[in-house]
């Protein structure tokens, strides 16, 4: 404890980061679909997302919660794709979205993020049953972006911290990747929300470099990995792996833009991903550890010398 103690805390951890990153982000999108003339509601949606968002992650609890809670609370993730993947709303043979008044509603860019990350450091049963729910429920979906951010994270994880209770889900996450990738993808692509790099540069080559600034930003909090330890930096580092793949995603194909196009489930998904990330962070090597735990002995040895000594 009393070296946990010692350890110097940074001025901004991966959570403040983050929502720096997602405000900044989400002004940009804003900027160019005003710039491009959407619909008054799509800003609205942007910005009621962000808020509500930021509210989740001022009184964020995720990453603290008890291990029972973080695994059933998994499992609810999980079976929410699954409920999608069946009964959702269907468009093109694909079932992503779920219906919330008029709004249709991409569940897995909601919770896939966080459970993800989740699963970094609580490896249970229940987590791993849950992550391989996911992985089904991307694939009768099928979404192709998903289930490639999924095995991107499941590859990175078997990297940084590899163990046994990683092989279940690293297969379940790349069968699903095959079978999105067999199976056909024709949902047709939509204005604001899909090719929106594309079309950013073609209303002015600064609405663009503004767009891909905005994205730029997301990835910020993966690298406070390298002040980061334990779970904390895995974390980080998986966090980066999720929406750098899509991104290239959105950047390759018809699938949404992560917070800089028209998503409400973007940027909630955003946030609460960033919800998991640690509060703070502390930097330490493990030589000043030892260090410091060598001069804690040497002068334990020096107190004792000074007890006197009872003959």
């Amino acid at each position: 404890m009393r070296r946990l103690m010692k350890l110097p805390v940074t001025r901004l951890g991966p959570q403040q980061i983050g929502g720096m990153s997602a405000i900044a982000a989400t002004m940009a999108g804003l900027i160019y679909l005003s710039l491009a003339q959407a619909p008054v509601s799509m800003i609205v949606v942007n910005l009621a997302a962000l808020g509500f968002g930021m509210l989740l992650l001022l009184g964020e609890r995720i990453a603290r919660s008890g291990g029972g809670f973080t695994s059933t609370l998994m499992l609810v993730m999980a079976l929410l794709l699954l409920v999608t993947a069946l009964f959702g709303e269907a468009t093109e043979g694909a079932r992503r979205w779920i219906m919330v008044g008029p709004l249709f509603i991409q569940s897995s860019l909601i919770v896939l993020p966080a459970l993800i990350l989740l699963f970094v450091g609580r490896r249970t049963m229940l987590s791993v049953l849950a992550m391989v729910i996911a992985a089904l429920s991307l694939a009768l979906q099928p979404d192709r972006a998903m289930a490639g951010a999924l095995l991107a994270a499941m590859v990175t994880l078997s990297v940084v911290r590899f163990d046994r209770t990683l092989l279940i889900p690293l297969a379940a996450s790349l069968a699903a990747f095959t079978v999105t990738v067999v199976r056909s993808d024709t949902v047709p692509a939509v204005p604001f929300v899909d090719q929106v790099y594309y079309s950013a540069f073609e209303l002015h080559w600064l609405c663009g470099a503004l767009v891909l600034g905005g994205t730029a930003l997301l990835l910020l909090p993966a690298f406070a990995a390298a002040w980061s330890t334990g779970t904390g930096r895995d974390r980080c580092i998986v966090f980066g792996t999720i929406w750098l793949a899509l991104i290239l995603a959105a950047a390759l194909g018809d699938y949404p833009t992560p917070v800089v196009g028209y998503s409400g489930a973007a940027i909630l998904g955003y946030v609460l991903s960033i919800a998991v990330l640690p509060r703070k962070t502390c930097k330490q090597t493990t030589r000043e550890l030892q260090a410091d735990d060598g001069e804690r002995s040497l002068r334990e040895g020096e107190d004792m010398k000074r007890i006197p000594v009872m003959e």
